[in-house]
């Protein structure tokens, strides 16, 4: 049986939210794309009393794909209710070559309105931190704490596109 409670984190640019929309319509699971949740238009931050109502809201539905940021406030939560984390550890240089192509073509916005896709230095400054003093220490906590919780790490398109082919596979044999 394919999981029903799916994690999507990553550097920015890595394709999580395209992934995570082929996921949802190949398993007719519900996506969330936290920019869309966490954001307020024009970019404004709900509380932290306020966004973890919002989170919670999306974890204590009985499936759900969930693409975004790891949000302090929320990720242990979210990650003890997931049956899978994927976790897109893209080479750097491609995720930002990825953030300015998009910040130059229209695409699908995940976000709220107001919120434009850029490349601000802020943004870059995350992304070039992400994987080491963000996540590193949110991330070895999380797998310490749910062993039980099925990590994936992918680090390329091609292994992205492996495991979207063997979630089709079990959600086939289902």
């Amino acid at each position: 049986m394919p999981p029903q409670r799916i994690m999507i984190v990553g550097l920015p640019g890595a394709g999580k939210s395209t992934f995570a929309r082929k996921i949802s319509h190949s398993l007719q699971i519900a996506c969330y794309h936290i920019d869309r949740y966490y954001w307020k238009p024009n970019w404004q931050k709900y509380t932290v009393p306020e966004w973890l109502v919002i989170h919670q809201a999306l974890i204590d539905q009985p499936s759900w794909i969930i693409e975004g940021c790891a949000i302090k406030s929320s990720f242990m939560e979210r990650f003890a209710r997931a049956d899978l984390v994927i976790y897109f550890n893209f080479p750097r240089l491609l995720c930002l070559w990825r953030m300015i192509k998009r910040s130059l073509l229209p695409m699908q916005n995940d976000r709220p309105d107001g919120c434009i896709d850029g490349v601000p230095w802020r943004l870059i400054k995350y992304m070039w931190q992400f994987d080491t003093s963000l996540m590193q220490p949110l991330w070895t906590l999380a797998q310490k704490k749910y062993p039980h919780v099925k990590v994936i790490a992918i680090r390329n398109d091609s292994e992205a596109c492996s495991i979207l082919k063997e979630l089709l596979f079990l959600k086939s044999i289902e």
